[in-house]
């Protein structure tokens, strides 16, 4: 009796295999089609995804540098230079000059005055115009970003043969850091 209940779960056994088998084969044989069907959708859903995420994080990476380089500019728009930058400024000037027809006749440096954490550069600048191009390049020279003041005007009259040209003395103020505070701030 004993080896009877053997083979009783035996075949038992190997029909519950051959059952699960044969469901196997008839579940991919006949629905094969939309198995792999299936597949090759969730396959371009996956790819698309995987896309999406990585523009995703190139756009991230975009905006985050985008936005150091914000923080960076708001942190030193209007701030006050680290150190004068002279030339710089003074072809500003001339280029404001130039816009406004006005000529550039001559850049004298005058005596500079330290003030605590500021240092004033200061430029006698002699220029040769009308007064439409004076008032154009004073104007101009007020809407700039310099980091400068006119501190004096002296308008001179039209000579004689300079048809209506005035020669006008404007002492000009570039304004820096002292180098103790910059470097103490760095």
């Amino acid at each position: 009796m004993h080896k009877r209940s053997l083979i009783i779960y035996d075949l038992v056994g190997t029909a519950l295999v051959c059952g699960a088998a044969a469901l196997g084969v008839w579940s991919g044989f006949f629905h094969l089609h939309t198995s792999v069907a299936r597949l090759a959708q969730a396959r371009d859903r996956l790819a698309a995804t995987a896309a999406t995420l990585a523009d995703a994080e190139a756009a991230l990476r975009m905006e985050q540098a985008r936005g150091t380089q914000l923080k960076a500019d708001i942190s030193q728009r209007g701030a006050l230079p680290r150190q004068s930058p002279v030339e710089d400024d003074l072809r500003d000037v001339a280029r404001l000059a130039r816009e406004s027809n006005m000529d550039l006749v001559q850049v004298t440096p005058l005596a500079g005055e330290k003030y605590p954490g500021l240092v004033e550069l200061r430029y006698n600048v002699l220029t040769r115009g009308d007064f439409a191009e004076l008032l154009h390049f004073l104007r101009a020279f007020e809407q700039s970003t310099l980091w400068a003041d006119i501190t004096g005007v002296d308008i001179g009259a039209p000579q004689q043969g300079e048809d209506g040209q005035q020669r006008t003395s404007i002492v000009l103020s570039l304004f820096a850091m002292q180098e103790a505070e910059a470097v103490a701030s760095r």
